[in-house]
């Protein structure tokens, strides 16, 4: 007897907004997504998506690259296709281990990636602007307590610590 699983934490993605073909972006992020959705659907297990703060784009509500599109799209699907989803809309996740010589790292690994190699510190604008920073393990936290919540209704959750941090 197979035994059916009760959650899926759908953590997968592509990141990287410089895609040649945007298409191939909104495949993995999108597609694949729904297909999970709808396998999820069929079984009655809940989903606890890893979806973003990009889905807010400059904080217009309007993603402002594909890689929001694609995950706000897949989060919208999910909404409507799943009976229990939950996405969770992760801000700027730091962490042990997290690469630091990516465009995409966040000023924490970017920062410490630089002064292990003694080279200047990177600085994206003028320093004043603000960034949510949470780190790894409350994401992890977040993810758990979704994951066990007996009675959750479907929804979009934001997952960051509340306190604009200055790169300054």
């Amino acid at each position: 007897m197979v035994k059916q699983c009760k959650v899926i934490f759908h953590v997968g993605a592509i990141s990287d907004t410089t895609l040649q073909d945007p298409n191939e972006m909104l495949y993995y992020n999108y597609v694949l997504s729904k297909r999970i959705f709808d396998l999820a659907r069929k079984h009655n297990v809940k989903v606890v998506y890893s979806s973003s703060a990009a889905n807010y784009g400059d904080g217009d509500g309007v993603p402002n690259n594909i890689y929001g599109w694609s995950k706000l799209l897949a989060e919208e699907y999910g909404l409507k296709a799943c009976e229990k989803f939950v996405a969770l809309r992760y801000f700027n996740v730091y962490g042990p281990a997290q690469p630091g010589d990516s465009p995409y790292s966040t000023v924490v690994s970017a920062w410490c990636y630089k002064a292990l190699e003694n080279k200047p510190l990177r600085s994206d604008g003028d320093g004043t602007q603000t960034r949510d920073m949470i780190h790894v393990n409350d994401v992890v936290s977040a993810n758990i307590v979704v994951g066990q919540a007996e009675k959750l209704e479907s929804r979009v959750y934001n997952v960051g610590s509340e306190k604009s941090v200055s790169n300054n």
